[in-house]
């Protein structure tokens, strides 16, 4: 357990999934999918703690594209915005470049109330108009000692919460 300083909330379990290889996947366009083995499970204790969800994910996309991306708990969306007429609701944004050197990070952070001392399972999703994204590389990803060309690692962390 780990207390939060001047709070009363402490922390009493984590998981986290860490994605340390370089990917690279084919979007079906316009169309929610998960991002390949981007999910963590954890039990909660109580049904009354909440679970901290927060993720850095690194990625490119074969064209100067928007990738918007969403938390997935279970089969249901949390921590998006409200959709309204044909626009869609997500968690976060990135925009690539095009550029074939260039990778985005893309970060976001949600407190879940899940209501549950069982299983839950998190995953993300994106949804874009690129065909490719490319996980933890770039476009290029020549052999070469350019940074731009190193492989970053993207991660996906849960932290249940007691003291609400």
């Amino acid at each position: 357990m780990v207390k939060i300083a001047g709070s009363s909330k402490i922390m009493v379990g984590i998981e986290q999934t860490v994605l340390d290889d370089p990917s690279t996947f084919t979007c079906t366009i316009n169309t929610w999918t998960d991002v390949p083995g981007f999910s963590v499970a954890l039990t909660p204790q109580d049904s009354t703690n909440k679970v901290l969800i927060t993720w850095v994910l690194w990625m490119h996309t074969s064209t100067s594209a928007s990738v918007a991306f969403r938390l997935v708990r279970g089969s249901t969306t949390v921590g998006v915005g409200i959709p309204t007429g044909s626009r869609i609701g997500f968690s976060t944004r990135a925009n690539t470049t095009g550029d074939a050197n260039v990778s985005v990070s893309n970060s976001f952070e949600f407190l879940d109330a899940p209501a549950t001392s069982s299983s839950v399972t998190y995953k993300v999703q994106y949804i874009s108009q690129a065909t490719n994204i490319y996980l933890n590389r770039t476009q290029n990803y020549a052999d070469s000692i350019a940074i731009y060309n190193g492989v970053p690692i993207s991660t996906l962390t849960a932290k249940e919460i007691t003291g609400y």
